[in-house]
């Protein structure tokens, strides 16, 4: 079974506004939940699945609370 993401879930996360905002956030820099969803204005509950899938398809990964563009 292949585990890397398959190339229509990556283009899935990266044609969706709210997420392609999260991705450009985190270029600049690492930010928790909290600091996505209040610079974003968006639900805790949103950014929460946004972030999810962005980790599922290996664009965003978490460390000690804070979420940052996987270097993988």
């Amino acid at each position: 079974m292949n585990t890397e993401p398959e190339m229509l879930d990556l283009l899935k996360a990266l044609s969706q506004a709210d997420r392609l905002k999260i991705v450009g956030m985190l270029v600049q820099a690492p930010a928790t939940l909290a600091q996505i969803s209040a610079a974003l204005a968006l639900s805790t509950r949103d950014t929460y699945n946004h972030l999810e899938f962005l980790k599922f398809v290996q664009i965003v990964s978490e460390m000690d609370g804070s979420n940052h563009l996987s270097t993988d």
